[in-house]
């Protein structure tokens, strides 16, 4: 998780499963990934999200019951957003449709960044969005996949010689994240102040900073980066 969290990683999985959205925790609740588990299109199991001996705590306004912060089997923290509990259906074959049959989608907007996850039951009008599941579609950044709070800026990176680098961020030797970044500018969030090493790579060219400092004020101090052969 927190390799995958690095790279501001997306993970879309599912098999038999009950669809979920959720959100991985580390060291504390929502500071990793987020997760789109897909609904099987059909499944012979029922299976339920419905916790023991735990009470949903921090769940949005509105949100369906059992969303919310908990911890798993394991101990790990983990965020559930939306999920898909079976209900009774007036749809044939009940046995099918009670289950919470379905596929999902999930649109990667390449200009923004965001992630649209959808959730769809089976047989429905596609064109209509209202007809997804409870809790779909939800919409994130790929940068919110770190997770983390981000507490402090670095300055503004402008790089000569390159479009669409990879910017990898560092911290007293461990990586804090790498990201290849839209265009020739990016300015790094980071989640606490102080200084960090930041590297700039195209292909075999890159450059290494050290010791760059977090900025206040208003914060557009411009560091310019040359990738040139």
């Amino acid at each position: 998780i927190d390799a995958m969290r690095q790279c501001c990683a997306f993970h879309i999985c599912g098999d038999q499963h009950l669809a979920t959205i959720g959100q991985y925790g580390i060291d504390e609740w929502r500071d990793a990934g987020w997760w789109f588990c897909v609904p099987s299109i059909a499944n012979l199991w029922p299976r339920w999200w419905q916790p023991r001996n735990q009470t949903a705590k921090n769940a949005e306004e509105g949100a369906q019951e059992n969303t919310g912060d908990f911890v798993d089997g394991f101990g790990n923290k983990m965020t559930i957003y939306a999920h898909t509990n079976p209900r009774p259906s007036q749809r044939e074959p009940v046995q099918l449709h009670e289950r919470m049959p379905g596929f999902g989608i999930v649109r990667f907007n390449m200009e923004t960044r965001d992630i649209t996850m959808e959730c769809w039951p089976r047989m429905v009008d596609v064109t209509d969005s209202s007809q997804q599941y409870t809790g779909w579609p939800r919409t994130i950044n790929q940068l919110d996949n770190f997770g983390q709070k981000t507490e402090a800026l670095l300055p503004m990176l402008r790089i000569v010689g390159s479009s669409d680098p990879v910017i990898q961020v560092e911290a007293g030797g461990k990586l804090v994240y790498c990201v290849r970044i839209k265009g020739n500018s990016f300015q790094p969030k980071v989640p606490r102040k102080g200084k960090y090493s930041v590297t700039v790579r195209d292909g075999d060219r890159k450059k290494t900073l050290s010791d760059v400092a977090t900025i206040s004020g208003d914060g557009k101090q411009v560091i310019e980066v040359r990738l040139v052969d």
